[in-house]
């Protein structure tokens, strides 16, 4: 029995690309066809058997994520994987919300992504061979196979406060250790007030640092940890919440303590990259979110990487580069000051006047007049 999956892209390009990159018939895959946007893939899936889908998140029509929440809504046991070339942390937390089982950077790593599907096809093969003839209870046709204990978990709204997820990730990625076990002693008290079993908790905890290996997978240190937190054997002692804690407050610190090791210096390239792309395009609205994108990081880690690297906030290095173009503008030109306002980026000019006056001590007119003296 081969797995029948579904490429899921807006870019015929990148579906061709995938059928022919990957040898999917080493690793037992049938490419049943290709869609173009969620609403094909949608009509395809009720149609004809479906095990596994590879969808992108940003499609016209219907997008990945909306695609993924209907399957998962309506129960179709089809495993999802989502390919995506937006490092966004709110696509992957709404990814795990509905059940997706990987969410892969484009460019994808090919060895990763079979590494992945060889572990998918082994997981629907079994569950194929355990719910062979089987039927529901009234007698149709199920839409695939049992739900998998995480789904049963998720359709009864085992779900933790994804509040603590985010905070966890903005003090690893900024090694603010002490809020990092604070945020952990938080998360594994809701686990003993929500009366958690270990395997519920545990899958919580992979879950988590599945999101860093994602976010992090060029980083080739962290590659090394993916062994170590594949199942519970690897948990010291018994299979406790308290051991658990032990263990993920571990391999987090660690990935903290690897994470800052190998970003010192790539950390100060990427920001000398936004900084002349600032010193390039200062006239023009900039926004810290756009240029974390550009970059592909969270915006808290960018304005953490940013502030670290030149000891400013974004919007402060920005006022003080549009203001230094401004001074040589009123003492090499006769421009009107509300003109120079608008060449250096602000479309207010009180606004303007305001921030000069903060940076020089005086107003613009004032300064071009003691620049004559």
């Amino acid at each position: 029995m081969k797995a029948r999956v579904l490429i899921v892209d807006d870019e015929p390009l990148i579906c061709r690309g995938l059928r022919l990159t990957v040898p999917w018939e080493e690793i037992g895959v049938e490419i049943i066809g290709e869609a173009y946007n969620g609403e094909q893939a949608l009509a395809i899936v009720q149609k004809t058997p479906v095990d596994l889908i590879l969808t992108d998140v940003r499609m016209p029509s219907m997008n990945g994520l909306e695609l993924v929440e209907i399957l998962h809504r309506e129960d179709y046991r089809i495993k999802t994987i989502i390919l995506s070339g937006y490092d966004e942390f709110t696509y992957a937390k709404k990814a795990i919300r509905f059940g997706v089982r990987d969410y892969l950077l484009k460019p994808v790593d090919v060895d990763e992504l079979m590494e992945v599907i060889r572990r998918l096809v082994l997981e629907i093969k079994k569950e194929s061979a355990g719910q062979a003839g089987l039927e529901t209870a009234d007698g149709s046709d199920r839409k695939g196979v049992s739900p998998t204990p995480e789904h049963a978990e998720r359709t009864e709204g085992k779900l933790y406060p994804r509040e603590l997820e985010k905070r966890l990730l903005e003090y690893l990625f900024q090694h603010r250790h002490d809020d990092l076990r604070q945020t952990v002693d938080h998360l594994f008290a809701y686990f003993n007030q929500h009366h958690y079993s270990f395997e519920d908790a545990f899958q919580v905890c992979l879950e988590i640092l599945m999101l860093v290996h994602r976010r992090f997978r060029e980083t080739a240190c962290l590659k090394d940890l993916a062994p170590q937190l594949s199942n519970p054997s690897n948990v010291q002692g018994s299979k406790s919440l308290t051991s658990l804690m032990h263990m993920f407050l571990g391999t987090l610190a660690k990935t903290s303590e690897l994470l800052k090791r190998g970003s010192v210096g790539k950390n100060r390239w990427i920001i000398q990259r936004v900084k002349n792309y600032m010193l390039e395009n200062y006239h023009v609205e900039l926004k810290s979110r756009e240029l974390a994108e550009m970059i592909h990081v969270t915006p808290n880690y960018f304005s953490s990487i940013f502030k670290q690297e030149t000891g400013k906030s974004f919007n402060e290095y920005l006022n003080e580069i549009r203001i230094e173009k401004a001074k040589e503008l009123l003492i090499t030109t006769s421009e009107l000051v509300g003109t120079i306002a608008l060449i250096v980026g602000y479309n207010d000019y009180k606004y303007f006047s305001n921030v000069f006056r903060k940076y020089c001590g005086v107003v613009p007119s004032e300064f071009r007049e003691l620049s004559k003296v």
